[in-house]
């Protein structure tokens, strides 16, 4: 897992634009920031190479909309502007003596009142190691407030493709006594069995869209190290070597439930050798699509879910748009007040759509569909689990995929070709190697995510980070 200031763009000014909330009203200002921008980025000098700028609006405008009108902008201007390379967030504003940067043990700024000044003091400056932590402190607002506060914090630094951890003083530090249950929610064809692949940095479970999980899939990791992948269900317990061994299995065993749903009522625990570092301490469940035509127990299996749940990650598909079996599931698991992520997946479709190509700009846009909606305090991280998932399948000793390779027979390549040349033709970006591919995927930024929210004290017996039961 990188660190964190090797996660974080190297941001060299921040760009507040809070004060406007109209294109043509501001556009002067764009235009000089742009101007910054390509200059940054042009390559002509060297101790400008490769700089970011991050730009903020006012609350109350549209960061998606902010988003599509650069783009139009940069296009009726015959301005050269990567949206890809663009970092935009909301300039969100703090109540007095609330939120302070921390560096280690010393205080580094105290009352910070916005988010313009906390970037600021974060990032400017190409040297500056970014070890920081924002600190909020309830002694002049609530706690239920200063989660939601935090939550909006945290979305900022995501659209910036940021890590900085955000504490609620006097809820960290508190020793974990179990594991804790990651449910990950979502419909059929999300990709709710291909995130948690990802994650777990292998193909545990079969991914097909045709042939959905008839039932909950728990992986536990074992305590005991060097053992092999072990299932149990009904009484027996199998072993096998490798995940496509266990995922074999259970494709046949799917097949099987297609034809007779009644053979897998029951879940299957499936116990892993060890997951990715970050993960430890997690057990993850993946749970049947809440509305597989044919089979209403799916949506009441993936609800007796909930009730067993600290962290929520609910898996969205970018290329659906939030519809009405989305909005039931998602309802369902926002009442009941625990952590709650959104992976909004698939976004590498965007580059067969007709829309503005930013990540983004799509997570805005469903955050706010959902806000229209009265659904406040959840995350948005948008990811392609197809795409990490391609890129772990990819060796190094496949490096010629990324240089000219015309004849690909495997499917992960073929997919991972894909990608890399979309990335090349929207962004003139150079993706070298697997791991910058399986980067742009954002499943380990999902799991920084997680992570980092699950170091809280509980409120009750759960670790509800956000909202208060």
């Amino acid at each position: 897992m990188k660190s964190a200031e090797q996660i974080m763009p190297k941001f060299s000014e921040v760009v507040n634009l809070s004060s406007n909330y109209a294109m043509n009203e501001y556009s002067n200002n764009i235009y000089e920031s742009i101007c910054r921008y390509e200059n940054f980025n042009s390559g002509k000098s060297l101790m400008l190479r490769g700089k970011k700028l991050a730009w903020l609006i006012g609350e109350n405008s549209s960061l998606c909309d902010f988003i599509n009108d650069l783009g139009e902008y940069s296009y009726d201007n015959c301005i050269t502007l990567n949206l890809y390379d663009f970092y935009a967030a909301y300039n969100i504003t703090f109540p007095h003596e609330t939120v302070s940067l921390f560096n280690g043990s010393n205080c580094e700024l105290d009352d910070i009142l916005d988010m313009s000044e906390l970037l600021s003091a974060i990032l400017c400056g190409a040297e500056k190691k970014y070890t920081h932590k924002v600190i909020l402190s309830p002694a002049r607002v609530s706690v239920e407030y200063l989660e939601n506060l935090r939550v909006k914090i945290i979305q900022q630094f995501i659209y910036l493709r940021m890590y900085v951890p955000v504490i609620i003083s006097g809820s960290h530090k508190s020793a974990r006594k179990r594991k804790l249950r990651l449910s990950v929610l979502g419909t059929k064809k999300a990709g709710k069995s291909a995130v948690i692949n990802a994650m777990l940095g292998g193909e545990y479970s079969p991914s097909s869209p045709e042939l959905p999980t008839p039932c909950k899939i728990i992986y536990s990791e074992d305590n005991i190290s060097n053992r092999k992948i072990f299932l149990e269900h009904n009484g027996i317990i199998k072993f096998f070597s490798q995940p496509e061994d266990l995922k074999n299995f259970l494709f046949e065993k799917f097949i099987e439930a297609r034809k007779n749903p009644d053979t897998l009522e029951d879940d299957i625990n499936v116990t892993v050798p060890e997951f990715p570092d970050i993960m430890h301490g997690f057990t993850i469940v993946d749970t049947p699509g809440s509305n597989f035509a044919g089979a209403k127990s799916h949506y009441d299996i993936a609800c007796s879910e909930i009730n067993e749940a600290d962290i929520y990650l609910f898996v969205m598909n970018y290329s659906a748009h939030l519809t009405e079996d989305e909005i039931k599931i998602f309802d369902a698991a926002y009442k009941h007040k625990h952590t709650l992520i959104i992976a909004l997946n698939r976004i590498d479709e965007m580059y067969s759509s007709e829309v503005v190509k930013s990540y983004e700009r799509a997570a805005d846009y469903i955050a706010s569909r959902l806000n229209a909606l009265g659904y406040y305090d959840f995350l948005i991280v948008p990811v392609s689990a197809l795409t990490a998932v391609s890129a772990q399948r990819v060796s190094d000793d496949d490096y010629d995929i990324f240089t000219d390779s015309d004849k690909v027979n495997n499917t992960a390549i073929s997919f991972a070709k894909n990608i890399i040349k979309s990335y090349k033709n929207f962004h003139g970006l150079k993706i070298k190697s697997p791991a910058s591919l399986e980067e742009t995927g954002h499943i380990k930024y999902l799991q920084q995510i997680i992570f980092s929210l699950s170091n809280v004290k509980p409120h009750t017996n759960k670790f509800a980070c956000f909202r208060t039961s």
